[in-house]
């Protein structure tokens, strides 16, 4: 028999102790997941929610163990099979401990495998920490170690098995058991905690025993009131006796047959003749009055409801106000568990009476109108559950008001100081007011109704109904929480599955819920949601059309060079380390940086494939060495050493170049300030004096080359794009600005990381990268746009965030092609409904245009006065026409990057023209025959300028120091 007894205890019980299990392992991976590496409090949230998890699972084994055999009508089998209830409380209660003690062992085995280090408090759970519990030391030496799970696990489980054991005696339902255990134990709990971690577990463990002997107690005294059977018939009956039985039996029916009687006629008690014992004699007594008949269905349902219900409202209500009490501090994460218990539990209570005592056979036997039932019983829950939810508010109602009482103080100027409220945080500002207060409640309400169908337990209808909302509302919560989607189409399920229950009422009411065509019904309500759930996911991310990969990584990656092909970089870095050197030798970062010259341009500092951002330690060196070279320049100049001081341009030269290689956006804007403090030079050396003509030769070969080997601004937008693609596929590494701005950053650092793992879901990841793409589809297409053909009512767009605006500026849409649909007005809605409205995630094209329009436009300028000069020199006279120094000057005329046209040259004779140089304006007489680059830069300026170059030039004077100034 007790074998037996623990076979049935096995069948019960063991799908609810894999779900407790995997529920704590995914809940404990979750919390652990959304945590921060670096919080401090990540180890104290899995803590907690692994020893709630764990209780519960004590709670309901202890409740499901006599109040089970109550709600399945098996007790009085076990009573006559077995005849003692101790001895059935004292087999029940260890098949219990052997259920509690193989949870807390395999939860504690899971936290081992996930590497889940205990919190430092937890050890106070078994005793430990100040002063020592039953000889045993102060401090086990397990206690920062995964060990200490398989201590402290089973000995809460085992402790809130006692309280369930307590409350299953008290009840006659599981479900009202594991209510009674929870409000009897958590006023203990809350006292003993307060006592010192020794002292606490020694009234702990008395409060579990007292807990235990009770429940026995009381168990044992329920036998006497458990009818075993039938009570038999008195033997000897004489005739006389059964002939007033037979006439008992022809009074009971009289009195049952209809009649109808006068509307006033007032109820009259009927006296009952009862016999009494074998000798014939005969008792009178009263029968009261009948029950007035219900006038409707509706009256009878609604009777029969309130008679089911009224115990399990009662508990639910009061934990309600007991949880609501914590709601206004803990509302973003307690408000979401809460409501969505009250609905899996309302959900499950609407047909959880029905199911346990097999009374819905009692439904369809009387052929009842079934849909009528759900009707009333559905509306009768739900408006339970928005009533608990109400008063989940009021409980926290009145803590905020106690609170505004206790705390309302007058402010510096005699105005009220601010009072708490509730801390609903940034979720609710993410979901909005409808889905985060209702979404919850109206899932668990659904998935409740439809797992109480399918479960004969209703604890496991419970357990289960809650992972199927909790695993419903993940799947939809990615897509909330990566912003876009209005939210309508997420309650769309839970009306599917309420259209489930109320299509499946007569099969489950005839018992034939489990047969292939329910199932199969029911299976077609699933596939409808999941359908659903596809269609809205792939329109996400199709509504953003695919313009293809702006850059491919892979071969960027590998064009990179590296090692041997990159001598000119490592020599460049051998000079800034020498120049940063004191204890150096007197020149070494000058010879390195002449073997650096002669080289092609290298790499100081290759983008990272990790997407963050690039460290650039050699910028304050390079700087320095700008200083240096133009010093030594201007040195060589004043010492009569022209060559010297063209070398030293010629390095700052190299070092611009390299500086602009492959480089992200701050070095390339660097290696352009070099570049202007070289070409500065380059006109102090010209105007110094008439140099050599080889000198002038060999400056204009040091300017071509230059030009031929200076780096675009599209290469530096690529190494952008490649250190952005890095950055896109790691998005726990975003700022996450819900208002667009960096000062509204995510304060939660586990709704950050939840977001984060959100995007990386299919269609969410999709979808970022279509959107990052075709930002920076239009930002290349910018940048390769000549300056003369950028529109430029394409300025700015409309309506959106600061930060959308930045990342934008310079962007061009597709003329035609696959993402020709998508305008800028679209595309800056879709970044202002993202999370990629990251200035991190793209690179300011504006800004690049605008110092690469510049910086060419400058080296093409001194390249044409250079030219000027030496054909001055060679052929005696000034030239008359640009074309003249081609071919021997000038492979080909440069083309003025502003408007496209080639640049303009005329010579006046006499006039005075003004030169806005670094040093102010000067005066130059133009066309006298005298040696000046005042004299032949002037020319070309004036020429330039008539292409309108003046306007930009200042435009990125002002982007280049903002970006400076944002560096």
């Amino acid at each position: 028999m007790i074998l037996t007894l623990a076979w049935k205890e096995y069948r019960e019980h063991r799908s609810i102790w894999l779900t407790m299990v995997l529920l704590t392992g995914v809940f404990a991976f979750a919390v652990a997941r959304f945590g921060s590496i670096t919080d401090g409090s990540t180890a104290s949230r899995v803590a907690l929610a692994v020893l709630g998890l764990a209780g519960a699972y004590g709670i309901v084994c202890g409740s499901m163990m006599l109040a089970g055999e109550h709600e399945g009508g098996t007790l009085v089998f076990l009573d006559v099979f077995l005849g003692r209830r101790g001895l059935l409380w004292l087999w029940k209660g260890l098949v219990g401990v052997a259920f509690v003690l193989a949870e807390g062992l395999a939860v504690a085995l899971v936290l081992h495998f996930l590497k889940e280090v205990p919190p430092d408090w937890l050890p106070a759970l078994i005793g430990q920490g100040r002063g020592a519990t039953f000889g045993m030391p102060d401090g086990l030496p397990f206690r920062a170690s995964t060990q200490l799970w398989f201590w402290v696990l089973p000995a809460l489980t085992l402790e809130a098995y006692a309280w369930g054991l307590l409350g299953s005696a008290l009840t006659r339902r599981a479900l009202s058991g594991a209510g009674v255990a929870i409000l009897l134990s958590s006023p203990c709990w809350v006292v003993v905690l307060a006592a010192p971690p020794s002292v606490a577990l020694a009234l702990r463990a008395v409060l579990a025993a007292a807990a235990l002997v009770i429940s026995l107690v009381v168990f044992r005294a329920q036998a006497r009131d458990t009818a075993l059977g039938p009570p038999p018939r008195p033997e000897g009956q004489t005739r006389r006796v059964k002939r007033l039985v037979e006439a008992w039996d022809r009074y009971e029916l009289e009195r049952r047959a209809p009649r109808r009687a006068p509307a006033d006629a007032p109820a009259v008690e009927a006296p009952v003749v009862l016999p009494v014992g074998p000798t014939g004699g005969t008792s009178v007594r009263r029968r009261p009055p009948r029950p007035l008949e219900a006038r409707s269905p509706g009256q009878v349902l609604g009777w029969l409801i309130f008679r089911q219900a009224w115990v399990l409202l009662g508990i639910l209500a009061g934990a309600a106000l007991l949880v609501g009490l914590f709601v206004p501090s803990y509302g973003q994460v307690l408000w979401p568990a809460a409501t969505l218990l009250l609905g899996v539990a309302c959900g499950t209570a609407t047909f959880a009476q029905e199911q346990s005592d097999l009374s819905y056979q009692f439904l369809a036997a009387q052929h009842f109108p079934l849909k009528t039932v759900w009707n009333v019983k559905a509306l009768f829950w739900s408006a339970a559950a928005v009533l608990l939810t109400l008063l989940l508010v009021a409980g926290g109602t009145l803590k905020v008001l106690v609170a505004l009482l206790a705390t309302r103080r007058p402010g510096p100027f005699g105005a009220p100081s601010g009072g708490p409220g509730f801390e609903f945080g940034t979720l609710r500002q993410i979901l909005g007011p409808a889905l985060f207060f209702g979404v919850w409640l109206v899932y668990g309400f659904g998935a409740g109704q439809v797992c109480v169908l399918l479960c004969r337990k209703n604890v496991l209808a419970v357990l289960v109904g809650g992972l199927v909302a909790a695993a419903a509302l993940v799947l939809w919560l990615p897509s909330v929480l990566c912003l876009g989607m209005s939210g309508w189409q997420l309650w769309v399920p839970p009306l599917v599955a309420l259209a489930a229950t109320r299509s499946l009422m007569r099969a489950w009411a005839g018992g034939r819920i489990k047969e292939r065509r329910p199932l199969v019904a029911l299976a077609g309500f699933g596939l409808a949601t999941l359908a659903w759930a596809a269609v809205v996911f792939a329109g996400r991310a199709w509504e953003i059309p695919d313009v293809g990969e702006p850059l491919d990584r892979l071969a960027y990656r590998a064009a990179l060079p590296t090692g041997k092909d990159n001598v000119a970089g490592l020599k460049m870095h051998e000079a800034l380390l020498e120049l940063e050197n004191p204890e150096g030798r007197a020149g070494a970062w000058l010879a390195a940086l002449v073997e650096a010259t002669a080289l092609p341009p290298g790499v100081l500092e290759p983008p990272r494939r990790d997407g963050q951002a690039p460290v650039l330690l050699h910028l304050p060196a390079c700087r320095t060495m700008t200083n240096r070279l133009r010093k030594l320049a201007d040195q060589a100049l004043a010492d009569g050493k022209p060559g010297a001081a063209l070398d030293h341009l010629a390095q700052l030269l190299a070092l611009s170049r390299t500086l602009r290689n492959r480089a992200p956006l701050a070095s390339y804007l660097a290696g352009v300030e070099v570049e202007e403090s070289a070409l500065h030079g380059v006109a102090s050396w010209l105007a110094h004096g008439r140099p050599a003509p080889e000198l002038l030769r060999r400056a204009l070969d040091e300017l071509n080359r230059h030009a031929a080997e200076t780096p675009p601004a599209l290469d530096c937008l690529e190494a952008e794009c490649y250190r952005a693609g890095g950055l896109l596929e790691s998005p726990p590494h975003w700022a996450f600005h819900p208002g667009g701005g960096a000062r509204s950053r995510l304060p939660e650092t586990w709704l950050a990381n939840g977001i984060a793992l959100s995007l990386d879901t299919p269609w969410e990841d999709e979808r970022k990268t279509r959107l990052w793409q075709a930002v920076w589809g239009g930002l290349f297409r910018a940048l390769r746009t000549p300056y003369w053909q950028f529109p430029q009512a394409a300025g700015e767009p409309g309506e959106e965030r600061e930060t959308t605006r930045q990342i934008l500026s310079g962007w061009l849409p597709v003329a035609d092609g696959p993402g020709a649909p998508l305008t800028r007005d679209r595309l800056a809605r879709l970044l202002d409904d993202s999370w990629l409205s990251d200035e991190r995630l793209f690179a300011p094209a504006e800004v690049l245009r605008a110092a690469g329009t510049r910086a060419r436009w400058r080296a093409d300028a001194t390249r044409l006065a250079v030219a000027l000069g030496l054909y001055q020199l060679r052929e005696g006279k000034p030239a008359r026409r640009l074309e003249d120094l081609v071919p021997k000057d000038l492979p080909t005329l440069p083309v003025d990057p502003y408007s496209g046209q080639a640049f303009r040259y005329r010579i006046s004779q006499g006039e005075e023209i003004e030169v806005h140089g670094r040093g102010g304006p000067e005066r130059a007489l133009a066309g006298q025959g005298g040696w000046g680059f005042a004299t032949i830069i002037g020319a070309v300026v004036v020429a330039a300028a008539g292409a309108g170059w003046a306007t930009p030039l200042l435009q990125s004077r002002a982007a280049i120091a903002s970006a400076n100034h944002s560096l």
